[in-house]
């Protein structure tokens, strides 16, 4: 799609505004616009291409190639809706960028191209003009070992060596390696071998940050130079290169780049049997971390070092059933996945990387709730103990069985001592950080989650479910602005159905109605849908006193149970519990009898079916619906069994939801004080309860009048 050569870069001026390829920035008037990565090169793609049509499929290719596991639609939507906002630009009436509805995008201003001057090239593509092959090895090379090639580009050891001394390199990103193999069907191999070589590099003392691979898959086929990127990403060096796999031979090309200085250090070659694949990784990162003077401890050396060689066959089914587990679609991928890392595993039974992967495949299809049976819970178990018994020192086995714990068994203190021993074998891996921020916070331990969550962030800038946690995280302790900003980011790169609503539902908690309409609104906008949005979208015309509004959202809902989804917390709530509410609160008394009574049939057969491990997640609705029907006292017993099947030293954020469910039970059956009592434990912990939502949910009017609620309020403030 793009003309660019690799070593020119251009300057688009139209209307106002500047847009640099070099620096990666937008400028108005000579002032920078903030423009974040994604809309940038959705811009400088329509700016390449003035008046013509850019296809959607074409930027999908160009723009995200290593993300279409996302809401595509959704995400150019929100790039475009980015770009407009940054140009002042508006969808209805456009003078920059026109939408063609089921074609794509056109930039319609006036652009004048303004070429820079031609110099050492700040991005390096490493695509040649026609796909290389590997030359002919000899028998003589072969029994050589195929031993590492080092490429001298320049002289670049004595160069080097004073350049680290006086700007030691402490953070790093590997960039995407490319797929230089003759069959384009091996991106997942490249990805995989980046994917490997960070996490090498994270294992690696010395360095303070090494980027996940998750937040580098994005710059596939950019256009921002190595310059813009570092200093996105906040790191001193780059690692560019290249991946070829040619029957059973395996070349690795890399690059180091000094940020600062913009200036490439050294760049060396590997050609290796693709049985030596572990090993490969493992050297590749060793021998960078050596050459900017990082250390490499005998006692974090690669567990593959235990295991030089696998099968190839086996390596590539494990890769092929990760891929499907990150980037397949709907439950079926789990599926999928389970089916090639079986394979993988029939093939290299002592190879422990496929265990990891199947642990989380199987922990997926239970905690998710796709196939909520035990049988996933114990498969989980198994290979994730599997995975540690063959490597006992791999953090990322040490992560899996902490996730197990933490989601398969409600496990907090094992799972968190899981946690804990994988970053004193990886301090870099994000996931790790995420795990024990995520185990805090389920013992109720928000205000220590935090700094975890953030090194998650700080490592994994660009991961959707990182910012999200941070951002809810935040919210739940009533930083609302700190928070709203991450969830906010955090539907740059993965707008889901559940991120949105939830973004919506803590602007309500803020006071801020208007915010949590318009962030709905986008969200229906860009087409999501499903029991999340549909619940919070009830909620918010609740709490405006529209009822008959609050129950027309119900009526397009087919399933008998709405997913919720509050803190992640697997919260389900009967279709037939919303309505009654509703109608109760219309004052359509008959109506709602019948459908509080639907409700507690619905419950109290979920409570005969489902596993024991979730029956706390109904008692609590179940009360609410006895109190409906004026059975006091089976209200009261059913709100406090949830509690006493769930308390905090178990799952704090399934315990606090309890107790809002305890709370509204009380004020139901017509004991106030207690539910008073409940309130402020509430808004004295991080809780999902402010004292605007005191104010303004139509669940607590009876309490509006009376001297304990004003007292609350004025005791925690607005």
């Amino acid at each position: 799609m793009y003309s660019h050569s690799p070593t020119v870069f251009r300057t688009y001026r139209f209307d106002a505004f500047e847009v640099d390829t070099r620096s990666g920035e937008l400028r108005q008037n000579g002032a920078r616009i903030p423009l974040q990565d994604v809309p940038f090169r959705l811009l400088a793609a329509l700016l390449e291409r003035p008046g013509d049509v850019c296809s959607r499929d074409e930027l999908r290719n160009e723009i995200w190639p290593a993300e279409v596991h996302l809401d595509f639609e959704g995400a150019l939507a929100t790039a475009a809706r980015k770009v407009r906002q940054a140009l002042g630009d508006s969808s209805h009436a456009p003078r920059f960028i026109e939408t063609l509805p089921g074609r794509g995008f056109r930039f319609i201003g006036e652009v004048n191209v303004v070429p820079e001057e031609q110099g050492l090239p700040q991005t390096v593509h490493m695509v040649p003009s026609a796909r290389r092959r590997f030359p002919v090895w000899t028998t003589a090379a072969l029994l050589a070992g195929l031993a590492v090639t080092v490429l001298v580009v320049w002289n670049v050891r004595g160069r080097m060596a004073g350049a680290a001394k006086s700007a030691p390199i402490r953070s790093i990103a590997v960039l995407p390696l490319e797929n230089l193999s003759a069959n384009p069907d091996q991106e997942y191999f490249a990805d995989g071998m980046t994917d490997a070589v960070t996490t090498e590099l994270g294992r690696i003392s010395g360095f303070d940050k090494v980027i996940a691979w998750q937040s580098m898959k994005g710059y596939k086929k950019t256009l921002k130079p190595l310059a813009a990127i570092a200093r996105e990403l906040d790191v001193d060096a780059l690692v560019q290169g290249s991946v070829q796999r040619e029957g059973t031979q395996i070349r690795i090309a890399t690059k180091l780049f000094r940020t600062r200085q913009e200036k490439q250090l050294w760049a060396w070659s590997y050609d290796r049997d693709a049985r030596e694949v572990l090993s490969l990784q493992r050297e590749v990162a060793e021998v960078i971390a050596r050459e900017v003077h990082r250390t490499v401890a005998a006692s974090q050396a690669n567990p593959g070092a235990n295991q030089p060689t696998v099968n190839p066959e086996a390596y590539d089914l494990y890769l092929r059933g990760k891929n499907y587990y990150e980037f397949g679609s709907g439950k079926t991928k789990y599926y999928n996945s389970i089916q090639l890392l079986e394979r993988s595993i029939a093939l290299a039974p002592e190879f422990f990387q496929p265990y990891t992967v199947l642990a989380r495949a199987h922990l997926e299809l239970y905690w998710g709730r796709f196939d909520r049976h035990v049988s996933h819970r114990e498969a989980a178990l198994a290979a994730a103990q599997k995975a540690l018994h063959l490597q006992p020192r791999s953090a990322e086995a040490h992560w899996v069985m902490g996730r197990v714990h933490q989601y398969g068994y409600l496990d907090q203190s094992r799972a968190l001592k899981a946690f804990e021993t994988a970053r004193s074998l990886d301090p870099n891996d994000p996931n790790v950080h995420l795990g024990i921020g995520a185990a805090k916070r389920r013992l109720g331990m928000i205000h220590e989650a935090v700094p975890f969550l953030e090194r998650a962030v700080s490592l994994n800038p660009k991961s959707g479910v990182c910012l999200f946690t941070l951002g809810e995280t935040y919210s739940l302790m009533r930083k609302f602005d700190d928070g709203d900003r991450l969830l906010q980011q955090s539907l740059l790169f993965a707008p889901s159905n559940l991120y949105y609503p939830r973004r919506a539902w803590f602007a309500l908690l803020a006071g801020r109605p208007d915010l949590a309409r318009e962030i709905l609104a986008e969200a229906r906008e860009l087409g999501q849908s499903g029991s999340p949005m549909v619940y919070y979208s009830y909620e918010l015309d609740l709490w405006s006193g529209d009822f008959g509004k609050a129950l027309e959202s119900l009526s397009s809902v087919t399933e008998e149970m709405l997913n919720v989804s509050q803190g992640g917390d697997g919260r389900q709530i009967p279709k037939d519990l919303l309505m009654a509410n509703a109608l109760f609160l219309a004052g359509s008394n008959a109506e709602a009898r019948f459908r509080y009574q639907q409700a507690c049939r619905t419950l109290e057969e979920k409570i005969r079916i489902e596993p024991s491990e979730d029956h706390d997640l109904y008692f609590g609705p179940l009360g609410i619906a006895y109190a409906g029907l004026k059975r006091k006292q089976e209200a009261l017993e059913a709100g406090r069994k949830a509690i006493s099947l769930c308390p905090v030293s178990r799952d704090a954020l399934r315990n606090e939801s309890h107790r809002r469910d305890m709370a509204r039970i009380y004020v139901m059956v017509g004991e106030p004080d207690e539910a008073l009592k409940e309130l402020d434990y509430l808004l004295s912990i991080p809780s999902e309860i402010s004292t605007y939502a005191l104010m303004n949910d139509p669940t607590w009017a009876p309490l509006k009048t009376s001297k304990g609620l004003q007292d609350l309020v004025r005791k925690y403030g607005h």
